[in-house]
């Protein structure tokens, strides 16, 4: 059995060998959901009805540091630039694999995810890690049907 969680865990998330799957909660040993994962949003401030998720990494990061720096101006200049839109809490979504080349800063937990439901559906988007509650694994047939 614990050669078909790894064989698991390297098929559907190439996470490096010494992670495991968690039977348990579906996450791997470093707590991250693995890639095609379901989730939902969650937001990080309390009676929000939204999150915003970012078109890419570095417009992410310029997120975060405007909610940081509690910079008005700077969040709206994102939002002007169309750079980022706005979820609502609870909306489904998938956790994709992140391109080869785009590195978050270390320390920076970050997702990049799919929208799966509601006027963003299939839209990717990159998210705090904290943003994402874990359902489970996508059991879905793939590829879809014609």
């Amino acid at each position: 059995m614990e050669g078909v969680r790894q064989a698991v865990v390297d098929l559907r998330s190439g996470w490096a060998d010494d992670q495991e799957l968690d039977a348990v909660n579906g996450e791997t040993t470093a707590g991250e959901p693995l890639i095609g994962d379901l989730g939902t949003l969650v937001g990080p401030i309390v009676d929000r009805t939204h999150v915003a998720v970012a078109v890419d990494l570095d417009a992410l990061l310029l997120l975060l540091s405007a909610i940081q720096s509690k910079d008005t101006h700077s969040y709206r200049e994102l939002e002007e630039a169309g750079t980022v839109f706005h979820v609502p809490v609870g909306a489904r979504i998938k956790r994709l694999q992140p391109p080869v080349d785009v590195v978050p800063p270390a320390g920076v937990q970050v997702l990049l995810i799919r929208v799966l439901e509601g006027d963003f559906a299939g839209r990717k988007g990159w998210i705090s890690r904290g943003e994402f509650s874990w359902i489970g694994p996508d059991d879905g047939v793939f590829p879809p049907a014609e």
